[in-house]
């Protein structure tokens, strides 16, 4: 047998590796994406409590309602708002959840200002004006507890100064429905006038933080700047017990059925000059813009107080003292203009406005100041029909004595020009 020569056996081709399997992912449907991101349901637990807190104090209709109902809207409300507050501190603490925590903390600052007025209701509702009282005590020391806590947790750039500061503002807030519930039944029906010293105490509000700002109580602070604390509602702390205490008086005044005079914006807007004194240029608003309404809001304080609808009488007897809302209002304008615009010369200005008010409290009054300038006015014409001339000899005489007159003063005008130089020229003789 002879071996026949085959062709060496190819090799089999290498089979391409399997495609890796491809794996879509498909985004989340719209509304799941929207709730991850903004998560609504914090604003409607809030919104869903106020509407409960209004409801269920008839609010709406003004008809009155049981103490003991207040008293379980308030434990339910504290109770939220402490829940509120865990939540919010452990969301920043624990999870690094600022956006989610700052919320949160935000309708807690709400509910802290009591914008469901379950704090003005509970001074009325009570049985007497002292059981209305001590309740308010007790949910102003649990506001300054729940505030302290966040500035304890959070740590953020907030000074004792400014923690007093809102804690005035809670006093105020929680204290004004009791004392003015306490001089309507023991002292005296309350009027316009209560309201006016009322507002005027809410514009000394800003000028009392202004004073505090001044004082340079951050020396030794440090500024925190870090995310957590970054997170705390400073500013909402400041800001909303004042915005707070505007609506709880103006409801107030419908309680107590008294009118709202012109003259009762005065403070509101000295108030808000202050407030834009410490305000910053922005586009929206350039620093011309500022300076403008700073300059005429004190203006429409004093045109708003011009009518005068009461006033207050210090002192009867001599030196008579009766302040005015027009007068007042001057007073705090003056006061403005100085802080804002005048400060480098504001002791040659104080010293001046202190003279102007001594001579208002010390001098006459408006009707003999009138009285003086109509006699005055009187002797003049009296005595100049007197002097005047009747006949031509009169006349005569009257020419005599000015032309001496017109002599003197000529001679004078004389003396008051400056010599003229005169230059000696040398003549040559020779």
């Amino acid at each position: 047998m002879t071996e026949t020569n085959l062709p060496p056996e190819e090799p089999a081709p290498e089979l391409p590796p399997p495609a890796p399997a491809v794996r879509v992912i498909k985004p989340r449907p719209l509304i799941v994406r929207l709730i991850t991101e903004h998560n609504p349901f914090y604003l409607l637990s809030a919104a869903c409590m106020l509407a409960s807190c209004l409801a269920l104090t008839n609010t709406t209709t003004w008809n009155p309602i049981a103490s003991s109902r207040i008293l379980k809207l308030i434990v339910t409300l504290n109770v939220y708002e402490i829940t509120l507050l865990a939540i919010a501190l452990f969301l920043i603490s624990r999870r690094q959840l600022f956006r989610d925590g700052r919320i949160l903390l935000l309708l807690q600052a709400f509910f802290l200002a009591d914008f469901t007025f379950l704090n003005a209701e509970i001074a009325t509702a009570t049985r007497t004006v002292l059981d209305g009282l001590l309740v308010n005590v007790v949910l102003f020391a649990l506001a300054a507890a729940k505030m302290g806590a966040v500035l304890r947790v959070l740590r953020p750039t907030f000074t004792r100064v400014q923690f007093a500061f809102v804690m005035v503002q809670l006093a105020i807030l929680f204290g004004v429905a009791s004392l003015f519930r306490w001089i309507n039944v023991h002292a005296h029906a309350i009027g316009p006038r209560d309201f006016y010293v009322l507002w005027w105490v809410m514009a000394l509000l800003p000028a009392l933080y202004e004073l505090l700002a001044s004082v340079d109580w951050r020396r030794n602070v440090a500024l925190s700047v870090t995310p957590r604390a970054q997170t705390a509602p400073t500013t909402t702390y400041l800001a909303l017990p004042y915005v707070s205490l505007v609506i709880h008086v103006s409801i107030l005044q419908y309680v107590y059925d008294t009118p709202f005079y012109g003259a009762n914006a005065a403070p509101l807007l000295l108030g808000l000059t202050l407030v834009l004194n410490r305000a910053n240029p922005t586009t929206l608003m350039p620093r011309k813009d500022l300076a403008a309404l700073r300059f005429l809001l004190p203006l429409a304080a004093v045109l708003v107080s011009a009518n005068n609808p009461f006033s207050f009488v210090a002192r009867s007897a001599y030196p008579t003292l009766r302040l005015t809302t027009l007068n007042l209002a001057i007073a705090g304008a003056f006061l403005t203009y100085v802080y804002c615009f005048l400060m480098p010369y504001a002791r040659l200005f104080l010293a001046t406005g202190a003279v102007a008010a001594g001579v208002y409290v010390l001098g006459p009054s408006r009707q003999q100041m009138a009285d003086g300038i109509q006699a005055t006015w009187n002797w003049l014409t009296e005595t100049a029909q007197r002097l005047m001339p009747k006949t031509t000899g009169d006349w005569g005489l009257v020419g005599l004595v000015a032309s001496f007159a017109f002599l003197g003063i000529g001679f004078w005008v004389s003396l008051r020009r400056r010599p003229v130089a005169t230059t000696t020229v040398d003549v040559d003789e020779s």
